[in-house]
């Protein structure tokens, strides 16, 4: 489900607020990224969030990560899908500290076919500075 104040070529945000206020998103974009990462100053988020009329100003970030992946061992894979992303959070130097990525992902040239696809849970470790 998508929140109507994000745009529309998103689908199956994770939405967060930082310690500054702000609020991110990272989503599954159609086009011309696989994430994006968004976010909306404290100045422009209403009041209420009952109000159905007034949207969040959202601001594209940009690129959050791409359909190829690099794995522990050297090797690599380029999904056909990454979708539905996540957050693992834990404690690190400036307190909540993101961890961990999950996406759920697809492979293979038969996207979409029924029993010629699946779908797996990909965790992917972040980097830590």
């Amino acid at each position: 489900m998508r929140p109507r104040w994000l745009p529309s070529r998103f689908h199956s945000p994770y939405i967060w607020k930082d310690g500054n206020g702000v609020y991110h998103a990272l989503a599954h974009c159609f086009t011309p990224f696989y994430g994006v990462h968004a976010f909306v100053h404290p100045a422009d988020v209403p009041s209420d969030f009952t109000d159905n009329v007034t949207a969040m100003n959202w601001t594209l970030g940009g690129s959050a990560y791409g359909n190829a992946v690099e794995f522990t061992d050297g090797t690599s894979f380029a999904f056909s899908r990454r979708e539905r992303p996540h957050l693992v959070w834990g404690k690190g130097a400036w307190g909540v500290t993101p961890l961990a990525l999950t996406n759920g992902v697809e492979y293979g040239a038969k996207a979409n076919t029924a029993y010629q696809d699946a779908i797996f849970t990909l965790s992917q470790p972040l980097k830590q500075q």
